[in-house]
């Protein structure tokens, strides 16, 4: 549990979305990379930064995923992963490292999103996490290993998983259930990260 008021009173950005004294306001934009922000840093002594037009992970279900994973796929601490397409917020490679002391190989095909992601792994310079940007008309395991034997200690992998964008086009995307075509119920995001050709299934 998080004390939110009494963090509010140490924090701006936490200040500034603390309404009444009774709860958070998520019909702010910056909303939910505020609490991933918090999530991290107090739970799992993770530094994080992100800009606010990219997706911000839900932090409890990543979370859940990698200990599933751990707990029901390969319960092992020396696991060499790739996740391919992590994103601005890396948050996979992060979160993995810190609870089991995987090593990462992190990928993805946009520029900036590869930036960012560098950025977060130097802030938490305790983890073995490398990230690269692939050829996005490649495959990407096979772009992401050619990449790695040039500049990595990492060269083969136990684990391969993703996140990918959910849907194949804005028509999808506008008619999923809950409302997601609306601006107050959709999560902030650039283009690649919520649309694939394909959709997730293709991708």
């Amino acid at each position: 549990q998080i004390d939110w008021e009494a963090l509010a009173a140490k924090d701006e950005e936490v200040r500034k979305l603390y309404t009444n004294g009774k709860c958070l306001d998520f019909s702010r934009p910056e909303a939910r990379h505020v609490v991933a922000r918090v999530c991290l840093e107090l739970h799992w002594n993770l530094k994080w930064e992100c800009p606010r037009d990219r997706l911000a992970p839900c932090v409890p279900n990543r979370v859940a995923y990698l200990a599933w994973l751990y707990e029901e796929v390969l319960p092992k601490r020396d696991l060499r992963v790739i996740d391919v397409g992590t994103g601005a917020s890396c948050i996979y490679p992060l979160l993995g490292s810190r609870m089991f002391d995987w090593s990462f190989v992190a990928t993805d095909i946009d520029t900036e999103a590869v930036k960012t992601a560098k950025a977060n792994v130097k802030l938490n310079p305790d983890l073995n996490i490398f990230v690269i940007k692939v050829d996005p008309d490649a495959p990407p395991l096979t772009s992401a290993k050619l990449l790695c034997e040039e500049s990595s200690s990492i060269t083969s992998f136990d684990l391969s998983m993703t996140n990918p964008p959910f849907f194949a086009d804005e028509e999808e995307r506008d008619s999923a259930v809950g409302g997601m075509h609306r601006p107050e119920g959709r999560a902030v995001c650039v283009r690649n990260e919520e649309i694939v050709q394909g959709g997730e299934v293709e991708f």
